[in-house]
């Protein structure tokens, strides 16, 4: 775990390809809806996906389901930083 400045990082996972799945924790005071952790998906430096969780337990199952998303995406039509698109933020 990595701490920058309030904010906690965990890498959960990385592709070879350089997609990864980080989760960040904020402070309370940027707390939003009761939901201090945040997991996101980049590929390179773009943000692929992101969604807030309450506790880090329900970001840890989230980040082993992402995971297997990504992995059944991989066969899947990508673009070119190997996303498959139905992953995609909107």
């Amino acid at each position: 775990m990595v701490n920058r400045d309030d904010d906690h990082l965990v890498l959960f996972w990385k592709r070879d390809d350089g997609v990864r799945c980080v989760a960040l924790k904020h402070p309370a005071a940027r707390v939003v809806a009761g939901k201090r952790w945040e997991l996101r998906v980049f590929a390179g430096d773009r943000l692929v996906k992101r969604e807030r969780f309450a506790t880090f337990r329900r970001t840890m199952r989230a980040a082993e389901m992402w995971r297997a998303d990504f992995a059944a995406g991989a066969g899947k039509r990508t673009s070119d930083d190997g996303v498959p698109e139905s992953l995609r933020l909107e």
